[in-house]
């Protein structure tokens, strides 16, 4: 079987981070071609380092978000392949093998799958790390959606329309998906339960921020729900289990939800995993 990852990239001070030379060279034990997209002025000395790892490097213009670096790495393949990866430099990791992560997902039976999930708006999987197989590759939809695809400065209008709209579209054509962690599994109770602290943490900051009441009106006029993000809510959970080979960036760098024990993090990653710490360490001082 042959497979193939599209790697997007971008840096605010444009390197290439330890952290993300550490992912690719994991990513290319499990990979027969790798397409390093990125949105930064890198260096000759990072353009050699990657280079001498074997990915090919994709330099273009900051605009678009990862889903146009997805996008143009997928343009520029030149054969085919049983699987392509489509993943990003939004996480640390990976902390366990991946080549045991793409063994467990072979024995499931879907066309695309993805690490988390996600039901706001509308079911889809997270962009950081999805892998579709032959069936989807061979699709013309999946083809016509990246060739159709627009420019979007907005951040949330690309979830909305690339992110969500990606497995909506190959769901709505009959394709099947499948989750690594499966947020349905969680019981409803249980999801509203860990939810409410952070609800009422982020109504907290925002009454400090004094846009409260517009927030009330938001939430009324447009019902919106309890946002359940796998990724910060169970972070612990699905680490601790090894359900999740993965960290997101944002949960240890801003924690926008203010979910708790977060400080745990590199403590309970080094006694599960040989993965080097530093590298976390060091790229939050340098990003914080």
């Amino acid at each position: 079987m042959t497979r193939c990852c599209v790697f997007a990239h971008f840096d605010q001070d444009d390197k290439v981070d330890e952290y993300v030379l550490y992912y690719l060279s994991q990513l290319l034990e499990n990979v027969d071609n790798l397409q390093f997209v990125t949105t930064s002025k890198l260096s000759q000395s990072d353009l050699d380092r990657l280079k001498t790892l074997g990915v090919n490097v994709i330099q273009r213009d900051n605009v678009g978000y990862d889903f146009f670096s997805y996008k143009t790495g997928l343009e520029a393949l030149t054969m085919d392949y049983d699987e392509v990866v489509l993943c990003n430099d939004s996480v640390y990791g990976p902390f366990f093998n991946l080549s045991d992560l793409f063994r467990k997902m072979a024995n499931v039976e879907c066309d695309f799958w993805g690490v988390t999930e996600s039901y706001e708006i509308a079911h889809h999987l997270q962009s950081y790390f999805l892998v579709f197989r032959q069936s989807v590759i061979d699709a013309p939809s999946f083809w016509e959606f990246w060739r159709t695809m627009e420019i979007l400065s907005d951040r949330r209008q690309v979830i909305q329309s690339y992110e969500i709209g990606l497995s909506q579209k190959l769901l709505s054509r009959g394709f099947s998906s499948a989750c690594v962690i499966q947020t349905a599994n969680q019981s409803f109770g249980r999801r509203i339960m860990r939810s409410l602290p952070q609800f009422y943490r982020r109504f907290r900051l925002r009454w400090k921020e004094g846009v409260l009441y517009r927030h009330l009106l938001e939430v009324l006029l447009r019902r919106k729900k309890l946002e359940i993000n796998t990724t910060h809510l169970e972070w612990k959970t699905t680490l601790a289990t090894r359900n999740t080979p993965f960290l997101k960036i944002e949960l240890l760098r801003d924690n926008p939800m203010q979910v708790a024990e977060v400080d745990q993090a590199l403590g309970l990653i080094s006694s599960i995993s040989n993965y080097p710490t530093a590298l976390i360490s060091n790229h939050l001082e340098r990003v914080k």
